[in-house]
């Protein structure tokens, strides 16, 4: 492509790659000629509705139920946690916090045992552990254990939006990550409408004197089963990768990596490689990403954990309350909007800008207005955030390549959303998460202003952040080298980094 060139470094890691493989161009070139390493497009329809139909229901089902016990504790506060554990309201806070505490301290040794070992396998019981310490949960009777239960819960949790990124990576082309990403990340608001109305169930039960236990204690249980049970599920039905896939033919398993090879994010190698840790430490497009989950997570900790307890303050029953917290379930429509559009126009990081407005707007509601109709439509408006940080997670997916650094980099994004105090590629997450239940102090309440204006702020932030992400990644592709037809694709096999592969292309 005319205009657009290689510079020297790029020259020379270009030159390395042919010099790994001298079966190279020539051999390439027969093999694309004899259609080996090809794959029709029918069969790349047919393997793709396949793999979707085997893989995204149970990724789908894990990441819903992260969400739903993750924000088990807003239901809990309506439904009588709090006296019933002789709470503060700040140690409810803290209650919050704590869980991103876990998920901080979990993100780095979890994500070194998912590159150590067969991925599904310590993902399946994770997802076991994690069941059992929810329905733990449910036995305590004090601030103490319940912070212990959530710190353990944020740990072992931390695992499972780095593992369902890698599945995503391993199993789909970068065409098509964005818009799976948006449908498992989706399934948060369907974890609001099932959980909302399962807690209104339990909370009317308990009202009636149906119930022989707590009805938050019960909603916790129940959560708790059904995770142990996803969890088995799990451990026997996913394929720790294309190649020990039980649902396909061994003809399909070669083709379901050819069909992937484009996207040379080098995947395929499981050795621990320190370079790639310091060069995801050291890329500016991560730390971006980092500081895009940051902003987004701090007003997302505040939203979720004091949801229930801010529309309740509007003047709402707690029944009321429970039933009408299922109606940020609008966030399922805009979860897959936009990454649908993004698809469409090839700009993730721009089309992500559109739900952040949204959720500005939103808050301003919240603000400025009187009615409580309007201030619980604002408020739920103001979690639009969700679009945003799924488009956020599909860029690191497809735009970090090397094993070790695609570990890193979640680390490091996951962990912001928790607690600044550490380091990771998950971290932003984690610390946004950990900040975000401080910002809602008892002593603002009703109003809570001090944190409605730290959000609109960060809102802003987050939106020039992702701008700023998108021309920083078209300023790389304007330097790479581009080839038509045959790219050299050896960077899967050799566990190249993205700055380290010159035909490399990264996704706006």
């Amino acid at each position: 492509m005319s205009g657009i060139h290689a510079d020297e470094k790029t020259k020379s890691t270009a030159a390395r790659i042919e010099t790994l493989h001298p079966v190279d161009t020539e051999k390439r070139s027969a093999t694309s000629q004899n259609g080996e390493d090809e794959i029709s497009e029918a069969d790349n329809k047919r393997l793709r509705r396949r793999i979707d139909w085997f893989l995204m229901p149970l990724l789908c089902t894990v990441y819903g139920l992260q969400y739903l016990d993750k924000t088990g504790l807003t239901w809990a506060s309506i439904m009588g946690i709090i006296p019933d554990t002789k709470l503060t309201m700040d140690e409810y806070s803290w209650l919050g916090s704590v869980f991103f505490l876990g998920f901080l301290a979990g993100e780095y040794p979890l994500c070194w045992a998912q590159q150590r070992w067969p991925l599904a396998k310590v993902t399946g019981l994770t997802i076991i552990v994690w069941g059992a310490v929810l329905g733990s949960m449910a036995a305590c009777k004090d601030f103490k254990g319940l912070m212990v239960t959530r710190f353990l819960l944020g740990f072992l949790e931390s695992a499972i939006t780095p593992a369902l990124t890698i599945f995503t990576a391993q199993w789909y082309r970068v065409s098509e990550q964005g818009l799976r990403t948006g449908v498992w990340y989706s399934t948060q608001a369907g974890s609001v409408i099932f959980g909302g109305s399962v807690a209104y169930a339990f909370a009317m039960g308990s009202l009636h004197k149906t119930l022989s236990i707590a009805s938050w204690r019960a909603l916790l249980i129940l959560f708790a089963a059904i995770t142990v049970v996803v969890g088995v599920a799990f451990m026997f039905l996913i394929p720790d990768s294309p190649e020990t896939a039980w649902f396909l033919t061994e003809e399909d398993r070669k083709l379901a990596r050819i069909r992937t090879k484009e996207n040379q994010l080098g995947t395929t190698d499981n050795r621990f490689k320190w370079y790639q840790v310091r060069e995801a430490l050291l890329d500016p497009a991560v730390w971006l990403l980092c500081l895009v989950s940051l902003t987004i997570m701090i007003p997302s900790g505040g939203l979720l954990n004091f949801y229930g307890i801010v529309v309740k303050s509007m003047g709402f029953t707690a029944e009321s309350t429970l039933l009408m917290s299922t109606a940020g379930s609008w966030n399922v429509a805009s979860v897959l909007f936009f990454p649908w559009l993004a698809g469409k126009l090839r700009r993730r990081a721009l089309v992500s800008v559109l739900p952040m407005l949204i959720g500005l707007v939103g808050v301003a509601m919240v603000w400025g207005a009187k009615n409580k109709i309007v201030r619980f439509i604002g408020y739920n408006l103001g979690l639009g955030y969700a679009a945003a940080f799924g488009l956020a997670i599909s860029l690191l997916t497809s735009n970090v390549a090397g094993r070790t650094k695609k570990t890193t980099a979640n680390a490091m994004f996951l962990i912001f959303c928790g607690c600044c105090a550490a380091c990771g590629e998950l971290t932003a997450d984690c610390v946004g998460n950990l900040i975000g239940p401080q910002t809602f102090r008892q002593k603002d309440a009703p109003g809570y202003v001090p944190a409605l204006t730290s959000i609109v702020v960060l809102y802003c932030v987050a939106i020039l952040l992702l701008i700023a992400t998108h021309f920083l990644y078209a300023h790389r592709n304007s330097k790479r080298v581009w080839t038509e037809g045959n790219e050299p694709l050896a960077a899967d096999s050799e566990d190249l980094t993205d700055r380290e592969n010159p035909h490399f292309h990264y996704a706006l």
